[in-house]
């Protein structure tokens, strides 16, 4: 790579350019990451504009710029949609943060020698990098264009479903007979200097669809350790393991979940004229004695029960109570309903009240979804282990119907795994009532489904879908209050489900997470995240000292280009945004994105667009033209230091409308109903908006190997 032949340069300027060229050339060979430091970008523009060539860089040189690559795969292999990588929005949202605010990576100054950055405000939003992507020339980022495409509409008559729009189906041709300009981006060599990264992108989790701007405008900070009630510190001064089961449980018994809650969540709910009728089993008794004096076997997998069949239907028959269920969740012939009766001061000489965590996996049968296993954990803390569990019991059980859906994706049965399996529900029922007292806590996540399953009535509950229960009313998932809270990932295998030995372990150790360390420790909803305007907004309105560097040398405007709505939502507020309303993708606005990124003129630092496309309006031909030419214009007229980022989500209205529907016809008022037909289309739905695709969009070394 030739330095310059301007002459404009002393030697001392000569022997520095030819340093940062050399230094901000990719090798897919070399773990360096180009110019990382914005003073030396700044000295590297310096010298380039002091030599005065046309193309602002010296011959040879074009392609300096940032890029973003995947470490685990070549360009050669993703030109096939079949290649393209999986990633979760979290990845994208921590490298939009990375590119503004700077990685969690250690930063290296003009000489090359790598330091700590401090901790600020402003860098506590730094990015996490994800494990497949690399960053190179990172400071070299003058402009960062997010541009949605939101694909809000669909066809009920067309053959092709409206995800036949995304990039993936049409990558490689074109309706025009033209090759597309990502297919172009793609390629080997790029385009125009350019080259795009494609990626698959799981949006959300769970069922309650999110949209785009909501995951990647909103920024969450480095987790920081949660700040701790004001009597946590008791914990390290416990003397012996009955303390610290005790401050537990009288911590845990604030987060009970209260009767009229569980009433709305649709927990069985019973009699309490029925439970004034009920004459305790003897037998049951006994078996509640022998479990706590350690005479009954619990092992888990091994669990040996305390009653044969006989017996444990006899107690089955003697502890049952009738209870309500939401209208809609009635069934014809359904049995009675089990309630935990014993005391604990009855069964046990210490009195001492336990804590329990249950998690069930269902299959479906003939007549509904039904019990085939059950993991019960009980919280056995020591002074140096506060958070020990061990396994009770973890049965496969027999349900009562034939078996028609194993649903193996979520509830990890195989049919193998049932194959001679004879425990049945009246069993883990009677085990249940012998191990568990009314004064007892269970906790679990979506107890009342768990309920349900076994059959199974109690009050003393701690549900972590409630507890950790969003400002808007969302419920996160399992997986993912695991994956935030406790850094711990669970139901990752696919082909085998979940387990639910793994998921109650998680639901416990939320629930004493929570009541140790108190309000500070939840999920940040979008209400608690930061909007990235507003931050970059404050940011060069007060500068920092240790501001980060794409904000202290680009002065270009931020720019928000969308919808009236969208732009109502995420952006009105803030008087330092340029807004402009762009209803949709044939509005004329829509040439804006390229004039905010040309190098002539305002050019926007920081460009966010949401481009609403409805093919009920445009058929889905002149639909794929459109987001070709705005792809080429914005590509041709930004300059390499420009990176994008593009996201397409299909039907998200479309999801977000049938689970509104979903909770509708599940309200008791309804006469409707929710069919099977209606939750498979929903899960649809869910899956369609869920799977997006994502580009990323930068600089291009043509001569990189």
């Amino acid at each position: 790579m030739s330095a310059s032949q301007g002459t404009s340069l002393s030697k001392k300027e000569k022997g520095r350019l030819k340093k940062l060229l050399k230094k901000a050339a990719f090798d897919p060979k070399s773990n360096s990451p180009g110019i990382t430091c914005h003073d030396e970008a700044h000295e590297l523009r310096s010298i380039l504009k002091k030599e005065q060539h046309p193309s602002g860089t010296p011959d040879g040189c074009t392609h300096i710029g940032p890029s973003i690559h995947h470490v685990h795969a070549n360009h050669e292999e993703l030109q096939d949609a079949k290649n393209w990588k999986q990633t979760e929005s979290s990845d994208h949202r921590g490298l939009i943060q990375s590119l503004i605010f700077g990685s969690t990576q250690d930063v290296s100054n003009n000489d090359g020698i790598t330091k700590k950055r401090k901790r600020t405000d402003a860098v506590s939003y730094e990015g996490a990098i994800p494990s497949w992507a690399k960053l190179h020339n990172s400071a070299l980022q003058e402009n960062l264009a997010v541009i949605e495409f939101d694909i809000t509409s669909f066809f009920e008559d067309t053959p092709s479903p409206l995800s036949s729009i995304m990039p993936s189906n049409w990558i490689g041709k074109h309706d025009t007979n033209q090759e597309s300009i990502l297919t172009k981006l793609i390629s080997e060599g790029g385009h125009d200097g350019k080259r795009a990264l494609p990626l698959r992108c799981r949006l959300f989790q769970g069922d309650r669809p999110l949209k785009t701007t909501n995951i990647l405008m909103y920024l969450e900070k480095m987790s920081k350790k949660s700040k701790p009630n004001q009597d946590e510190e008791e914990c390290k001064e416990f003397s012996s393991d009955e303390d610290v089961h005790e401050d537990a449980f009288k911590r845990l018994s604030q987060l009970l979940l209260p009767l009229h809650s569980m009433e709305t969540e649709g927990y069985p709910m019973y009699n309490k004229d029925d439970e004034n009728n009920l004459v305790v089993n003897p037998l049951l008794i006994a078996s509640a004695i022998e479990y706590e004096e350690g005479n009954i076997d619990c092992m888990g997998k091994a669990f040996a029960f305390p009653f044969n069949l006989e017996q444990s239907k006899a107690i089955v028959d003697s502890m049952k109570v009738k209870v309500s269920l939401p209208a809609n969740q009635e069934i014809e012939n359904q049995p009675m309903f089990v309630k935990t009766c014993l005391s604990r001061s009855r069964v046990d000489v210490s009195s001492r009240h336990k804590v329990f965590s249950i998690d069930c996996e269902m299959v479906r049968t003939t007549e509904k979804f039904e019990l085939a296993r059950v993991t019960l954990l009980e919280f056995s803390p020591t002074v140096d282990e506060p958070e020990k569990y061990i396994v009770v019991l973890d049965k496969l059980v027999k349900p009562q119907n034939r078996i028609v859906d194993y649903v193996t994706k979520y509830s990890g049965i195989t049919p193998k795994m049932l194959d001679n399996v004879t425990t049945t529900l009246e069993e883990i029922q009677a085990s249940l009532l012998s191990i568990i007292c009314e004064e007892d806590i269970i906790i679990g996540q979506s107890l009342e489904n768990d309920f349900k399953a076994l059959h199974l009535a109690h009050y003393n509950v701690v549900d972590t879908a409630i507890l950790f229960k969003s400002d808007e009313g969302r419920k996160h998932s399992l997986k993912r209050l695991s994956a935030v809270l406790l850094k711990r990932q669970i139901q990752n295998d696919a082909s085998h489900g979940h387990c639910s030995e793994e998921d109650a372990a998680a639901a416990l150790l939320l629930a004493l997470r929570k009541a140790r360390l108190g309000a500070n420790f939840q999920m940040q909803g979008k209400n608690g995240r930061k909007n990235l305007f507003s931050l970059t907004s404050r940011l060069k309105r007060d500068p920092i000292d240790d501001q980060p560097g794409f904000l202290k040398y680009n002065n270009g405007p931020a720019v928000c280009i969308g919808p009236n709505e969208w732009i109502k939502e995420h952006v009105a507020s803030q008087s330092t945004v340029n807004a402009l309303e762009c209803s949709n993708i044939t509005s004329s606005a829509v040439k804006a994105l390229t004039s905010y990124l040309r190098p002539s003129g305002r050019r926007a630092s920081l460009m966010w667009s949401n481009i609403a496309i409805d093919t009920n309006d445009t058929s889905i031909v002149e639909v794929k033209k459109k987001i070709n030419e705005i792809i080429t214009n914005i590509t041709m007229a930004a300059p390499r230091s420009t990176v994008f980022l593009l996201m397409f989500q299909v039907g998200y209205s479309i999801a977000k409308q049938n689970v509104r529907l979903k909770a509708a016809r599940k309200d008791m008022r309804s006469t409707l109903g929710w069919s099977t037909e209606d939750e498979d289309i929903l899960s649809r739905s869910l899956d369609t908006a869920r799977n997006c695709e994502a580009f990323w969009i930068s600089s291009h070394d043509a001569d990189g190997k």
